[in-house]
């Protein structure tokens, strides 16, 4: 949501801009976050974008709530299309001759044709990560428990004889490269640094985001990855 649109939407009797108002702008934290998870996983839904192509009047003013760029985005294997109507009525049919009812009705003829597959795909997909995941677990709790709890070799070079983690993560984990490549490097500096004080200090790092967005298992993803 552009800036020029939010004076019409905020309430003049609150002071300041409400969260949820101050998420919508564009290159939000929140809307940068939620696409970051979405990209993921988008590759598993038939995706159609359309945008609105007529400015809404507002105390005589034209403006578009939402521009192309942020309605339709480029993404890949994704449709696309621009509707002859205003924000308001995107997607608000009376009739046939509406505009975008023919080609909307046509995209979702075509979706429930190939449904049938699809769904039996995923389901096929679903069980073997399903199955992945419980192998895993049973591998983990084959392992025999070395001290401190961890199931690392002993003989590994550079062992953390501190690495104590109860769980594994999930085969469903993908991405976040950036980020833990530069969690490693913020915990890395105190590593390296020619000052024996500032080696031994201690290092936090707060990890927050929505709830559902992997968390959790990035943390554990990372303790898996770097426990040498």
């Amino acid at each position: 949501m552009p800036k020029s649109v939010l004076r019409f939407a905020h309430d003049p009797n609150i002071a300041g801009l409400s969260q949820f108002v101050s998420s919508l702008l564009i290159g939000s934290e929140m809307l940068n976050e939620v696409a970051d998870q979405f990209t993921s996983i988008m590759k598993q839904y038939r995706i159609f974008n359309f945008w609105e192509e007529l400015g809404s009047e507002i105390d005589g003013t034209t403006i578009f709530m939402v521009d192309r760029d942020s309605a339709a985005p480029y993404w890949a294997d994704t449709e696309q299309c621009g509707i002859s109507a205003t924000h308001l009525n995107l997607m608000r049919f009376s009739t046939a001759r509406d505009p975008g009812y023919t080609v909307i009705r046509e995209a979702l003829t075509r979706y429930i044709r190939s449904a049938p597959n699809t769904v039996k795909t995923r389901w096929i997909n679903e069980k073997k990560f399903l199955d992945a995941e419980h192998r895993k677990q049973a591998e983990e709790l084959m392992k025999p428990q070395l001290e401190f709890g961890s199931t690392i070799d002993k003989d590994a070079e550079q062992l953390s004889e501190y690495y104590l983690v109860s769980h594994s993560s999930s085969n469903h984990f993908t991405g976040r490269k950036q980020q833990a490549q530069e969690l490693k490097e913020k915990f890395g500096r105190n590593l390296h640094s020619p000052d024996q004080k500032t080696r031994g200090e201690h290092k936090v790092v707060v990890i927050h985001g929505l709830g559902g967005s992997g968390k959790t298992q990035f943390c554990l993803r990372y303790a898996e990855e770097n426990r040498v």
